[in-house]
């Protein structure tokens, strides 16, 4: 890297083996600028993705906007006058490494992607972009530290090392550079103003619409609810109507799409052969997960991400503190100790938002899964033939509407944790054998055994579940049937028969019910206590 930046790329005794540390010229300049570079270029497909699905009207021009792309402009022409100058010292035979042509050209090629990201938004009409702002944000982190690092040389001894033109147009460049950069990261805490429509709906919009990708990362959006409710009761007019993505026709559509496509890739026909009725049925059946992973994957995946990195976070405390506990029995500098502690408090604090994210999306996909599959069933129990109808009961519909995709929804909440929990014990263990070493067998072993026992316990609810949905099935039929006989019910006088009967099924149902509570108790229980007979053990 001596050829490529005219200095080392890493140096110990100017990071990490002083009391002033500082980033060498040429890990500012390659390592610490192409990161959030590479970081937009690769996530501007997130956007390209949004702004392909936004059917809003184009954003009005405000100050804002404006503001947002008069400095990237600015950043554009730094970045030009930065090669202009590199070319003018070659033309006059002076050395010019190559970070110096490539730095400012990778910056001015992202700069200007950012720019047109920013317009291409606000001709899509969408409001606020995530990877703009996670881009800004790190590109002023950066901007901070060769501030600082400038300052640094500024004001140390060698104050005539910024004398020569060159170190005092990098001078200038990075002062420039510094404040527009938090400039850009401020204006992206804002979300970009949405024409101005009347209207009753767009007066009771979901604000998470409008907001800025801060807000709705920090749940901003949801103050006003909150404080609402904190002041008065909550009432049905002060719900806000839901978004479009949000809605079942919409959902619906999606799912139905590509049902069709997964029908077609089966070879779902209908059949040449018609029934008794002369219908033609279909011949082929195909499964409801996968249409439901195709329509939902993108969200799915986004939000499987979030659960790695914050699964990911949760073991950085433990380290980080193991550090600090080092720092404080040794001479090291005061500032390795304070980088210790922000870091446990940084990374506690992200893993907190994205745990807190992860759970707001996947119960929000789950519920959209829910809505899909329940408007698939009720739209096809509309169109059943009567041979089909007496195959199924009602109960047996109303409990696939009510309980199974209530089923289904709970396991798409769950579903990481069968990929992220192996990955969780592995690092832990690995973990803890680092710091009790053969004591560890001991903990791992109670978990062993935790496990045969859960899973036994676990059969034995599944079993009671069936029992109770066979329980509820009668129930349901039978007040079905009382329903549609009330008038002969009522006529023989048979309401007391009908009465115990039902009664009695409902206490089988309550039988069941009251057993599956007192193992999943008892699973619960295991849960809790495995920790401490971890620790116990270990």
């Amino acid at each position: 890297m001596d050829s490529f930046c005219g200095s080392p790329f890493w140096d110990d005794s100017v990071t990490w083996n002083t009391d002033t540390p500082d980033f060498t010229p040429c890990f500012q300049e390659t390592a610490l600028l192409w990161a959030p570079c590479l970081f937009l270029w690769l996530t501007s497909a997130f956007d390209i993705v949004a702004f392909k699905r936004s059917r809003n009207p184009p954003l009005p021009w405000t100050f804002l906007n404006i503001a947002k792309v008069l400095l990237s402009l600015l950043l554009i022409l730094v970045s030009v006058l930065e090669i202009a100058q590199a070319l003018t010292r070659y033309a006059e035979g002076q050395i010019v490494f190559s970070v110096e042509y490539y730095a400012p050209v990778i910056r001015m090629a992202t700069f200007v992607l950012a720019l047109v990201l920013m317009l291409t938004a606000r001709k899509r009409g969408v409001c606020t972009s995530g990877p703009l702002f996670l881009f800004w944000l790190m590109m002023s982190l950066v901007s901070i530290v060769r501030y600082r690092s400038v300052l640094l040389q500024v004001f140390s001894e060698e104050v005539e090392a910024i004398a020569d033109d060159h170190m005092e147009f990098r001078f200038i460049t990075i002062v420039i550079y510094c404040p527009v950069l938090v400039g850009q990261l401020l204006l992206s805490c804002f979300a970009d103003t949405r024409p101005a429509v009347g209207g009753k709906r767009v007066m009771r919009q979901c604000p998470e619409v409008r907001a800025s990708f801060l807000s709705k990362l920090l749940f901003w959006w949801f103050n006003g609810m909150a404080i609402l409710g904190f002041m008065r009761p909550l009432q049905m007019y002060h719900m806000w109507f839901l978004d479009q993505s949000n809605q079942t026709a919409k959902i619906s559509e999606d799912f139905a799409y590509h049902f069709e496509k997964e029908k077609k890739k089966n070879g779902a026909v209908l059949s040449k052969k018609p029934d008794a009725e002369g219908r033609r049925p279909v011949v082929c059946k195909i499964g409801i997960m996968s249409p439901l992973f195709r329509t939902f994957w993108s969200e799915l995946t986004l939000v499987a991400l979030v659960k790695l990195v914050s699964s990911i976070l949760t073991f950085v405390s433990p380290l980080i503190l193991d550090m600090l506990i080092a720092f404080v029995s040794s001479n090291d500098p005061m500032w390795r100790g304070l980088l210790f502690a922000f870091t446990m408090f940084f990374s506690a604090m992200l893993e907190s938002i994205l745990n807190g994210q992860y759970d707001y999306r996947i119960y929000v996909i789950s519920m959209r899964m829910r809505s899909a599959m329940i408007n698939a069933i009720y739209q096809k129990a509309l169109v059943l033939s009567s041979v089909a109808r007496g195959q199924f009961t009602t109960g047996e519909i109303v409990n696939l509407m009510s309980v199974d995709t209530q089923r289904v929804m709970d396991y798409i909440q769950v579903f990481n944790l069968i990929w992220i929990t192996p990955l969780q014990i592995g690092l832990a263990i690995w973990l803890l054998w680092g710091q009790l070493g053969i004591a560890t067998l001991g903990g791992l072993g109670v978990m062993i055994i935790l496990l045969p026992i859960n899973g036994v316990v676990t059969a034995y609810i599944r079993k009671y579940q069936v029992q109770l949905m066979r329980h509820k099935d009668r129930r349901l039929k039978l007040m079905n049937e009382i329903l549609g006989g009330i008038k002969v019910l009522k006529l023989y006088a048979w309401e007391k028969s009908f009465q115990e009967r039902v009664q009695s099924i409902r206490s089988d149902e309550m039988s069941s019910l009251k057993v599956q509570a007192y193992l999943s108790a008892a699973v619960i229980f295991a849960f809790t206590c495995a920790p401490f007979l971890v620790s116990r053990f270990g």
